[in-house]
């Protein structure tokens, strides 16, 4: 039997939820302590299952930061992105096009978070594109060839898996009229990067004041 205080790790809880019970009688029993890792929150809600509520804290993971990195290289940030195995990868866009076109579909082919796997891969696509644009939901229904509806859909799908983030627009300025909608920002630039097929970005281009924008908003973030 483990000790009072012990730490235990468990990764990818949304894959068992029923766990979560085993995990609060063990706090509340054996004073263990837990960390408990997941990529999504959408499996748990909809299970209905024990969040452990006051008794966890909720943390989430980034990507690196320029502070961590030290010596940071900005170009190869603004092209392949700084997640850690990334950064330091010999071969950053064969790993981003591997972790992207197939660990994230199926992830979300696993949680069954989109019926149709072949629109929602144009729906990722259309939606890297325009990652830290204003959002436009019949812009993009329309380019991934998806109903409003259903693009609405996948964009919560995004959220609860941590893909994507809507920033709000900013209301309390007096000076501008206030944008009327947000903007979507990926996570990770170099998973943007990936999904959206850019392979490069040259400084002084459109791309690359997009992409500095992303970079910005991670460090912020």
């Amino acid at each position: 039997m483990l000790p009072p205080g012990t730490t235990v790790i468990i990764d990818e809880v949304q894959k068992l939820p029923i766990l979560l019970d085993e995990v609060h009688a063990l706090i509340e029993d054996k004073q263990l302590r837990f960390v408990l890792t997941g990529s999504s929150a959408r499996k748990l809600r909809r299970a209905g299952v024990n969040l452990l509520g006051g008794r966890a804290r909720v943390l989430r993971l980034h990507p690196l930061v320029s502070s961590e990195i030290g010596d940071y290289d900005l170009e190869r940030i603004l092209t392949y992105g700084s997640l850690p195995a990334i950064y330091d990868s010999d071969e950053p866009w064969q790993d981003l096009k591997a972790y992207s076109g197939t660990y994230l579909k199926e992830e979300i082919a696993a949680e069954g978070a989109a019926r149709r796997l072949d629109a929602f891969s144009r729906f990722l696509h259309i939606a890297a594109l325009y990652s830290g644009k204003q959002i436009n939901f019949e812009a993009w229904s329309s380019d991934a060839a998806v109903p409003a509806r259903t693009v609405r859909e996948y964009f919560s799908v995004l959220s609860d898996t941590l893909i994507g983030e809507m920033l709000e627009p900013w209301k309390s300025g007096t000076k501008r009229k206030p944008a009327s909608t947000g903007k979507c920002y990926f996570f990770d630039i170099g998973v943007r990067n990936a999904l959206a097929g850019i392979q490069s970005i040259a400084p002084g281009t459109d791309e690359y004041g997009n992409a500095f924008e992303h970079f910005i908003y991670e460090e912020l973030l």
